[in-house]
């Protein structure tokens, strides 16, 4: 499947995509640095079902000049923490945690 990219910063690349793929496993959690929307920066985390498969993802958006990354930290602890609260109400488990370096679960 073609990449096509919608900014700039879309990344193009193969295999700069699946590093980036690894990083977000590793992290748990995505960024969006402007990728699809210029001038827009957004951090993703997943929901886990109690069977611990991704379903669904919450995203929190903003302008890139607010979202500038040195808040990325505080803003994916906020958001994994609700992610994870939600997963533990729909009877997720850490104990069924499939490696997605989601932690703070």
């Amino acid at each position: 499947m073609p990449m096509r990219p919608a900014t700039p910063r879309t990344i193009r690349d193969r295999s700069n995509f699946f590093r980036e793929i690894e990083r977000v496993r590793s992290r748990g959690y995505a960024i969006d640095n402007q990728e699809d929307s210029p001038g827009a920066r957004c951090l993703a985390a997943p929901i886990l079902t109690p069977e611990g498969e991704v379903s669904p993802a919450i995203s929190i958006s903003g302008p890139a000049a607010r979202m500038i990354p040195q808040r990325d930290r505080e803003i994916a602890e906020a958001l994994l923490e609700t992610c994870g609260q939600i997963a533990r109400l729909r009877g997720y488990t850490t104990s069924k945690q499939k490696g997605l370096g989601m932690g703070a679960q």
